[in-house]
């Protein structure tokens, strides 16, 4: 809990102390190893501490092994089976029995669409009902309510994300199956099933009328919800979206992928602003800041896909304009939509600037989404590209190289407060531009973009 909590208060906790209390945690769990710990206890413990792997993003790289021994030791205890199963089981029991099963099924699903991995268990694997939508005060009575209050309780976010696993389980199925993918019927009839419920579930996460801050779900679990089921509806029309360009039966993925993503990089609401990325008022950025595969590769291709549209419209309004019409006509055309789509952009691009002050190394992604907003720009303003793509890498790399350096450097009471000085008050590093294009490997002619080079890596390394 310490390890999860320390991801809402950067700069509080030092990251090589949190990695101790989850190595402690672990030590728990496996002494002594001839006899593992076999208890709800123990199954909570474990789904805590993948989680705070997660958040934290430390050792978060076997995460597929280690939710896939959690379920082991969940189905060697019976939670896959329903309590109603079992001899008499007290309320509390049973309902614990059902929110622990819920959550490991949670964190099956969400390993294997990080690792591209099949989900280690099918519906038919399992009887055990979702969670009641009850606070935590009515679990704990003797007998519990006959029917489920209406409106948000502690376990509505729970219980929504419970009502779609079945259907998320064989999405996970069919679109990590490495012998075929869906085919296109499929992914359709796929997604609708889910955006249906993803409709009716909308009534509990964004109530109608005058919802008091006591009755309806905070910001931070809106969109957490949003992005563990959205991920789920990118991935099914995200292959045929890019198809739509030379193929028009495609264009209705086009345009699912498009909403998708702007739902997934949308900002969050006014009560809860994201204009300073180090402010602990925002639970959801701090977790994306830190956070391992889910909170960095989601909007990773969500961004992608945004940016590929930005450039294909820009283009093609391009084209059709008239020559004779005036260039300052020319610049304001389209200036709502591009707005639209640069806003969640940027705040994607400052985000990514942000990981690296927590722990991230790899620039790679703000280089190269930096590139392609300049791109982008330039199309836009009817600007020289190259110019502005060499611009945009080299202040990318610079920002980038101080940020590392202020983390690496002696005497920053925290990497936030170090990154921070580093940006504001450090030198300006040259990168030296040979004549044919950018220094090392990042070199292009003059048919070569960078949403080419941009789009193709991501998709080399796409996980969902």
């Amino acid at each position: 809990m310490l390890a999860i909590g320390s991801v809402f208060e950067p700069g509080h906790v030092s990251r090589p102390a949190v990695a101790q209390w989850l190595y402690v945690a672990q030590q728990w769990l496996d002494f002594p190893a001839e006899q593992p710990r076999l208890d709800l206890d123990a199954i909570q413990v474990q789904c805590l501490l993948l989680i705070a792997r997660q958040a934290t993003a430390i050792d978060g790289e076997n995460m597929w092994i280690r939710t896939g021994n959690l379920l082991n030791a969940a189905m060697h205890m019976g939670l896959h089976l329903d309590p109603g199963h079992l001899v008499q089981p007290s309320p509390f029991q049973a309902e614990m029995r059902r929110r622990l099963w819920a959550t490991v099924l949670e964190l099956i699903i969400q390993t294997s669409m990080d690792t591209g991995a099949a989900p280690q268990i099918s519906p038919d694997d399992y009887d055990c009902a979702y969670p009641r939508n009850l606070n935590d005060d009515q679990i704990e009575r003797e007998t519990l309510p006959p029917r489920d209050p209406q409106g948000h309780t502690d376990t509505s976010v729970q219980v929504a994300l419970s009502q779609s696993l079945p259907l998320r389980l064989q999405i996970a199925r069919i679109i990590n199956n490495f012998r075929s993918g869906p085919s296109y019927e499929e992914s359709l009839r796929l997604s609708s099933e889910l955006s249906d419920l993803y409709r009716e579930a909308a009534r509990t996460m964004y109530p109608e009328g005058n919802p008091t801050s006591n009755n309806q779900p905070t910001s931070f679990q809106r969109r957490l919800y949003d992005l563990m089921t959205q991920r789920f509806i990118l991935v099914l029309h995200d292959p045929f979206s890019m198809q739509a360009k030379t193929n028009p039966s495609y264009t209705p993925s086009r345009k699912f992928a498009l909403k998708t993503s702007l739902h997934i990089l949308s900002p969050p609401p006014p009560q809860s602003p994201i204009s300073s990325v180090e402010s602990s008022n925002c639970d959801y950025t701090c977790l994306c800041l830190s956070g391992t595969s889910s909170f960095r590769d989601i909007p990773m291709q969500a961004a992608a896909v945004l940016c590929d549209e930005l450039l294909t419209q820009i283009t093609r309004d391009n084209t059709v304009r008239p020559s004779t019409t005036p260039a300052a006509t020319k610049t304001n055309i389209n200036n709502n939509k591009y707005d639209s789509f640069r806003h969640p952009l940027d705040t994607f691009l400052t985000i990514n600037l942000a990981r690296l002050k927590i722990a991230e190394t790899n620039v790679k992604p703000y280089v190269i989404f930096q590139c392609i907003s300049a791109q982008a720009d330039a199309l836009q303003a009817g600007r020289n590209v190259n110019d502005a793509i060499h611009e945009a890498l080299r202040d990318s790399l610079v920002a980038s190289v101080s940020v590392l350096e202020a983390v690496a450097g002696p005497g920053n009471s925290s990497p936030v407060e170090g990154c921070d000085r580093a940006v504001r008050d450090g030198p300006v590093i040259p990168v030296p531009v040979p004549a044919n294009g950018v220094a090392g490997e990042w070199v292009w002619g003059d048919d070569f973009t960078v949403s080419t080079i941009g789009l193709r890596l991501l998709n080399g390394h796409r996980k969902y």
